[in-house]
């Protein structure tokens, strides 16, 4: 389960996961059995996958073995090109080489940059290697100078505030900077003036492909300074190589085709999407001196949601076909925005026009007392359809959500759905523990038995869809809407910031 604001930077997995080999599945099981559960939470969680952050080689093995599972389970390739993967435009670049930064002295004489000393770099878009660059020097005073149209060939530097910069480029009706070979700006306050600390590289990050391009950022500090301030630099060149991760992102699908019944034989033409992230923080290496555990396991959060949908891909898989079309998608991205999630909208396995529910499972590994306690389970948005009434018709122990004020009907990858029309809701079990995004959400903290008992709950309700005996509903004016984003800092996002959970500290540790 993700939080809004959360930003997440994880660092490479470790070696021990580059290898190719398969991973073995359970033992196949028509029911749901404890043992499989076990088997496919203690594998996602396990140290080996490396916390499952997006773009790494862990990630790509769950993605791997989700895949197998669900071929193994009776379901059918669901994805591109006839297999389980539905890629995302994510990709992973990383920075083999130190970036270089020459200048060229008014005397003639080349001088070279030291990267994290005197200079950092920020990178827009795919990195660029410059030729080398006349400098050019721009005041607020007389910004008048400035060109309206960036030019390549000049590396861009401005003797003004950030608030001035901005407001110089606001008048000029300049949007971007992406033309111009390089921009240059100088660090702000006192350690501006000071050398920074020697850095290996630039780390390893993740690309959209619809990043917007730009000149490179480089910001100076340190001795270099002077000369560049009374303009003895009259040229600069960037240096730095960029290469793809040979790692792919991506949604593992997969489906079971309906039937219709005899008197409906259209219902095979419906679908019912089941789901669950296999995603989550990836390790985070500890602080100098410390031997704290840096591996984000996420058992909870949520190998338990996958090991649940397997075992409901087997259940299914293993039965009476069912009446509606049954599609099982495991997305990447849930923690970093739900990028998975909006890739499958944007290319569904089936139509959403076709798409009369999702069932999201989040979180099934603990029992909640606040819903019951083991073996039973709450749903997010209970009240806004008609799904949860129906279901405590039939004796299902599944009751609304405990904790209305931590807004989980919008936390999970069942709301970009419910924007759309579908009845979308999130199952879970999650009591607020504290191992939440924690390396402590470990496989050893969940109980299996209750596991299995939600597993089966959920199995049920969604029987009730699969053979078309329930048509989901939203009730009268119930159904979301999107909202239209406030200004950062106003009351209306501070109150959600607030309604999303944690407190601000907890969330800062987050984003180191």
């Amino acid at each position: 389960m993700s939080l809004p604001t959360l930003a997440l930077v994880c660092a490479a997995v470790p070696s021990a996961l580059s290898q190719s080999r398969e991973d073995a599945l359970p033992a196949h099981a028509p029911a749901i059995t404890r043992a499989e559960l076990e088997h496919h939470v203690r594998f996602l969680a396990s140290d080996e996958l490396g916390g499952r952050a997006p773009l790494t080689s862990g990630m790509e093995r769950a993605a791997r073995y989700l895949a197998r599972a669900l071929a193994a389970a009776g379901a059918e390739p669901a994805g591109e090109d006839g297999t389980f993967f539905q890629s995302t435009e994510l990709k992973r670049l990383e920075y083999p080489a130190v970036p270089r930064l020459l200048f060229t002295h008014e005397s003639g004489e080349v001088v070279e940059a030291r990267f994290g000393v005197d200079f950092t770099l920020r990178i827009r878009g795919a990195a660029r290697s410059t030729e080398k660059l006349p400098l050019r020097f721009f005041y607020d005073y007389n910004h008048a100078r400035m060109p309206l149209v960036g030019d390549p060939g000049l590396a861009l530097f401005f003797s003004a505030s950030k608030l001035d910069k901005n407001r110089i480029l606001s008048e000029k009706g300049i949007a971007s900077l992406a033309d111009w070979g390089l921009e240059i700006e100088v660090m702000s306050g006192p350690k501006g003036r000071e050398p920074g600390s020697p850095k290996d590289s630039l780390p390893s990050r993740v690309f959209t492909g619809s990043e917007p391009e730009g000149c490179e950022l480089v910001e100076l500090r340190g001795a270099l300074l002077p000369d560049f301030e009374r303009r003895r630099f009259t040229h600069v060149q960037l240096l730095v190589e960029e290469v793809p991760a040979a790692l792919a992102d991506q949604n593992v699908v997969g489906r079971i085709r309906g039937r219709g019944t005899a008197e409906k034989p259209e219902q095979a033409r419906e679908v019912v999407l089941l789901s669950a992230h296999y995603d989550h923080l990836g390790f985070r290496e500890p602080a100098r001196g410390q031997r704290d555990d840096s591996i984000f396991n996420g058992a909870d959060d949520d190998a338990s949601g996958c090991a649940a949908l397997l075992e409901l891909a087997q259940a299914f898989g293993s039965g009476t076909p069912p009446a509606r079309t049954l599609v099982f998608l495991f997305t990447t991205g849930e923690e970093t925005g739900g990028k998975g999630m909006a890739r499958y909208l944007s290319a569904p396995a089936e139509p959403l026009a076709a798409t009369v529910a999702n069932l999201n499972l989040e979180m099934l590994g603990r029992p909640d007392q606040q819903a019951g306690g083991p073996g039973r389970l709450w749903l997010t948005g209970f009240e806004r359809s008609n799904l949860g009434t129906s279901w405590q018709q039939q004796g299902l122990g599944i009751v609304a959500d405990p904790r209305p004020d931590q807004s989980f009907f919008t936390r999970s990858d069942n709301y970009p759905l419910a924007l759309l029309g579908v009845v979308a809701h999130s199952l879970s079990s999650f009591d607020l523990h504290k191992d939440y995004h924690r390396p402590s959400d470990e496989a050893e903290k969940i109980d299996f038995g209750h596991l299995e008992s939600a597993t089966g709950l959920v199995f049920r309700a969604a029987a009730t869809l699969a053979d078309g005996s329930l048509r989901p509903a939203w009730l009268a004016g119930m159904q979301p809407e999107k909202l239209t984003l406030q200004p950062r800092g106003s009351k209306t996002q501070l109150d959600r910031k607030r309604k999303h959970g944690g407190d601000e500290e907890d969330d800062e540790q987050e984003n180191d």
